[in-house]
């Protein structure tokens, strides 16, 4: 197959689509200033009942159902004991839980719950996320586990914008799900650190004062069970929604030569760079118009909608420690392949 080659029509054209920050990421994608940023945008939900964007269900089904996908399992079977640890670190001091992308109700159950009902005096629950379906589904699951909680839904890109909380309790930030894999962009050069380090030094400066950061990670180099999980007609589904949400939210009116069907998905392992890439690849000559610029896509062409990285944890907490935040202690599940960090902001 061959590399991406895009060339650009002439235009203009009638520019709009109904989400100018998602068509920009996608002008982005389809000009290579940026690949593997698309990861926020999966979780989309449908307008109608025939709608075929159904990003948040089929991850859903992935993590639930997929014989092969063993982040979800091994990362849920130490969290409570990580929930103690915090709950313990935190004593009787008032807490603003901070939720970076919580996900679906079965995320939530499964991560969230246990700090909420571990931590001793939590003054507000704060869950952030892009997706305001997840936002919906966690106020209504949250208020009927915990109806006396102090809830603050915040529809946010939690790796650009800020995040507001009360500054005079502890802020405890969690970062679950080995979300921080999915970095908003890859590094053509293989180096990934600068973007890691960028993204936790911005939720250093989301915390404005001592607290601590509880974030999970996959240090997975198996590349069987990497391409065993990943290749999963599950999550095979679900990588290639995205394309129709691309062709629903981020084109020109009136684009109606690109096909999301006419798509093939590849995870592609790269142990140079600890980097599972999840890569689609063009069965069609296809055209996409997008903020008023037409771009020609070949057959075979490359585009990589997200990453996946598979840090090594000595690598890993060394950019933490260098991004504001020195390591308490390290939870590992029993295979060693998950890693759940405790982390204290230094201020």
């Amino acid at each position: 197959m061959q590399k991406t080659n895009l060339k650009r029509a002439d235009g203009p054209y009638s520019v709009g689509g109904p989400d100018r920050d998602f068509s920009i990421s996608v002008d982005e994608l389809l000009t290579g200033r940026k690949a593997g940023h698309l990861g926020l945008y999966h979780y989309g939900e449908p307008d109608s009942a025939c709608d075929p964007v159904n990003g948040s269900d089929l991850w859903d089904r992935f993590v639930k159902n997929s014989p092969n996908y063993y982040q979800f399992r091994s990362e849920n079977a130490i969290i409570p004991e990580v929930a103690g640890f915090v709950a313990d670190l935190t004593g009787s001091r008032p807490v603003s839980l901070v939720d970076l992308g919580p996900g679906s109700d079965t995320s939530l159950q499964a991560k969230t719950f246990p700090f909420l009902s571990s931590v001793d005096r939590i003054e507000k629950y704060i869950p952030v996320d892009i997706s305001a379906e997840y936002l919906r589904e966690i106020d209504g699951a949250v208020s009927a586990r915990y109806p006396n909680l102090d809830v603050s839904l915040q529809q946010r890109n939690y790796f650009t914008d800020a995040v507001s909380f009360n500054v005079n309790s502890v802020p405890v930030f969690l970062f679950l799900s080995s979300n921080i894999s999915n970095l908003p962009e890859a590094d053509r050069n293989g180096n990934y650190e600068k973007h890691l380090g960028r993204i936790l030094s911005h939720f250093h400066s989301c915390m404005r004062r001592p607290g601590y950061l509880v974030v999970s990670q996959d240090s997975n180099q198996d590349e069987s069970s990497l391409i065993g999980a990943y290749g999963d007609p599950l999550h095979v589904d679900f990588s290639l929604n995205v394309l129709h949400r691309i062709k629903r939210d981020a084109l020109d009116e009136g684009c109606d030569t690109f096909d999301p069907e006419s798509w093939i998905y590849q995870p592609e392992w790269f142990p140079e760079r600890n980097l599972l890439a999840h890569s689609v690849y063009s069965a069609a000559d296809q055209e996409i118009s997008v903020l008023g610029r037409k771009y020609r896509v070949p057959r075979g062409s490359r585009l990589v909608l997200d990453n996946s990285h598979k840090y090594r944890v000595p690598d890993f907490l060394d950019v933490c420690r260098s991004s504001g935040f020195a390591p308490i202690k390290t939870f590992m599940d029993d295979s060693g392949r998950i890693a759940v960090h405790v982390l204290e902001a230094v201020v």
